[in-house]
């Protein structure tokens, strides 16, 4: 039952990373360059809210500005998810950015001992390029490597965490990169 369950939810994310990456692939067509994470966080509602209609699960954004968006099974939360946009000219790779949306999953996380979480990356294919990534081996690593293995991420104040490469969408202007976010079990 756990196993399916597991298979459910692997589908559906993979289904709504798909639907925000055509999306945002026809608004960089239309040539609207200006995406931001509400713009990518209603794509991931809609994806959602047809995949889980008549179902157990809802999606929401969680209250008090803790993530930006939680699966629910019944009252139950069950996926966390952490957006991150590069669309503007301004918008950088920022290692503190990502050590405070992983540390807000890893809270939520040992709150939620039966939960996931999810890193969700968005930008232009162009600023996942160069020297940039030489500060995010875990970045660098999924668009070169097709492993699925959980590495080690250590975030500020010695907190290790691990990520597991899970879906991405690179065939097109803009790139999705997602993560699975695990606890190390002390």
């Amino acid at each position: 039952m756990v196993e399916r369950k597991r298979m459910q939810i692997t589908e559906i994310h993979k289904r709504m990373v798909r639907y925000v990456f055509l999306n945002i692939e026809l608004l960089l067509n239309d040539r609207i360059h200006e995406i931001n994470e509400y713009d990518v966080q209603s794509f991931m509602f809609l994806s959602f809210r047809r995949q889980l209609n008549n179902t157990d699960f809802s999606a929401e954004r969680e209250k008090n500005g803790k993530v930006d968006c939680v699966l629910y099974e019944k009252t139950m939360p069950r996926i966390f998810y952490e957006i991150k946009t590069y669309f503007k000219i301004n918008e950088e790779l920022n290692r503190l950015d990502f050590d405070h949306d992983i540390d807000k999953i890893k809270n939520r996380l040992e709150e939620y001992k039966n939960a996931c979480g999810y890193i969700f990356i968005a930008g232009m294919g162009k600023k996942f390029k160069g020297d940039v990534l030489n500060k995010f081996d875990f970045i660098s690593k999924k668009l070169t490597d097709e492993s699925k293995k959980w590495v080690t991420y250590e975030l500020e104040g010695n907190i290790s965490i691990k990520l597991r490469p899970s879906i991405k969408e690179t065939k097109g202007q803009s790139y999705i990169l997602t993560w699975e976010v695990k606890l190390i079990k002390k």
